[in-house]
């Protein structure tokens, strides 16, 4: 891939390059050895001069399978409950979507669509490949696990939404067309759209948020580029959740956005790339001495959370494959091995019964650390 996969301009900057990372982070393993037999892949992460969107330029979609072994279940977390109810709710009210029908591309597990259905919403209709079938939903709820298939909706409706799934396409824009072709002309025509936040990443050096899976990190000047090169009328992009999540807020309309900058600072979005790959580098060397100086001290280190940002920093750490293993909160995780290193993931009463001492935990998202001292404590 040399062109970015938003506005197809071909003036493009080389980042940083991840060799031989796992191409799964969230798909678990069921045995020690299998975590260490992850397939890997190396991700080269490139800038587009025009619209500032990062992208893996060594992607192959060929490597990736999702199925019911893809776990990305954050809804344990009192932090992220309260995101997510909270977004459901101002959406239902903000567009009126009491009794409407609404469409989610990439539902996971149905969450966000009961939260949608408790705040008003009428129907909903989602697709996923991870879709396991385990959970039970409402009556007004359907959902397949496959791809997301515009012919297999009986009906149109009237918001269509998808979280963190824009990143995961080679082309994003095909994604989000077929969402459109899914509203009813009639209808709210609302789109609803939430990604990871590359202007984050930048700005703080987020090196743990770099993922095979993701070809695509938007910021918000490529988000809004990539909306209104469909078509759309762009009301918001915004960011959420300690400014980690990117959100789009549009309307299908006869007279879309016109496509410019939003205000967004390019220079500075290349300038945080050109260092990027700096903070990697000084990052991974004073995280590899601070854990060589905890084991020389014999102190005990454990990181918390098997998510993506973890699994990152354990396979391109030296000595994080040392600890001995991982706390998670989600139950769907315990018994499973990170993709990679093959450390197994426990609930946090593990903690407790493994470690005696003094205990140094490594928490890999700032929106969770009062949460989780709360939990230690």
């Amino acid at each position: 891939m040399t062109t970015c996969p938003v506005c197809k301009g071909e003036a493009t900057r080389d980042v940083l390059t991840l060799e031989a990372i796992p191409v799964l982070c969230n798909s678990l393993a069921t045995t020690p050895a299998a975590g260490l037999a992850a397939p890997r892949a190396d991700l080269a992460l490139s800038i587009c001069e025009d619209c500032t969107h990062l992208f893996n330029r060594a992607f192959d979609a060929r490597v990736l399978h999702y199925d019911g072994a893809y776990d990305t279940t954050l809804g344990h977390s009192a932090a992220f409950r309260a995101f997510v109810d909270s977004l459901a709710k101002r959406l239902v009210e903000m567009h009126q979507l009491g009794g409407r029908r609404i469409l989610e591309m990439g539902c996971g597990q149905g969450d966000f669509l009961s939260r949608l259905l408790d705040a008003g919403a009428g129907e909903a209709v989602g697709f996923d490949p991870s879709y396991r079938g385990d959970v039970n939903p409402q009556s007004r709820l359907t959902i397949h696990a496959s791809q997301f298939d515009p012919a297999r909706m009986a009906q149109t409706a009237d918001l269509v939404c998808s979280r963190h799934v824009l990143e995961h396409l080679e082309d994003p824009a095909a994604g989000l067309a077929g969402m459109l072709s899914s509203l009813d002309p009639s209808g709210r025509n609302l789109v609803y759209a939430e990604v990871p936040n590359a202007g984050y990443t930048l700005e703080h050096g987020g090196v743990w948020d770099l993922i095979y899976e993701h070809v695509s990190y938007f910021t918000p000047h490529s988000l809004y580029r990539l909306a209104t090169g469909c078509g759309l009328d762009v009301k918001a992009v915004s960011s959420g959740f300690g400014g980690q999540y990117l959100s789009l807020e549009a309307e299908r309309s006869k007279a879309p956005s016109a496509s410019e900058d939003l205000q967004a600072d390019k220079a500075a979005y290349l300038a945080q790339a050109e260092a990027l790959a700096q903070t990697l580098s000084d990052l991974r060397a004073a995280w590899a001495e601070r854990l060589a100086s905890w084991s020389r001290q014999g102190r005990a280190a454990v990181l918390w959370g098997a998510g993506s940002k973890g699994v990152t920093f354990l396979n391109i750490v030296e000595g994080a494959r040392d600890i001995p293993f991982v706390v998670d909160i989600s139950p769907t995780k315990y018994g499973k091995f990170v993709p990679g290193t093959g450390q197994a993931i426990v609930n946090p009463d593990a903690l407790a019964a493994a470690v005696t001492g003094p205990v140094d935990v490594l928490c890999m998202n700032p929106v969770y650390a009062e949460e989780i001292s709360e939990q230690l404590r």
